[in-house]
């Protein structure tokens, strides 16, 4: 069974266009912070079975039309405590 979310893209570009407007490079956890409120990283859980890590791939899957690219992974801290990795966006033009 594949495992999958569903987010609202129209807000997910807002949030995005809301750092974009100053000119700030996005974290996914900023991202999904902005989105749900919270970032909680998901401790011992699989990638394929990760809300955040599907958050990403959803990223990476509507780049193009986000205006964003990938550019590394960074580590970071959730909001209790937990250090997980996030990828850093640019914008393309």
């Amino acid at each position: 069974m594949k495992t999958s979310i569903t987010v609202d893209l129209d807000v997910v570009s807002q949030i995005v266009d809301s750092f974009r407007k100053k000119a700030e490079r996005p974290l996914t956890a900023e991202i999904i912070r902005a989105y749900m409120g919270h970032l909680v990283a998901n401790t011992g859980v699989s990638a394929s079975r990760s809300w955040n890590a599907q958050f990403g791939k959803i990223l990476s899957a509507h780049s193009a039309t986000l205006g964003i690219t990938k550019l590394a992974e960074e580590n970071v801290t959730d909001d209790i405590g937990n250090v997980t990795t996030s990828a850093r966006w640019a914008f393309v033009d």
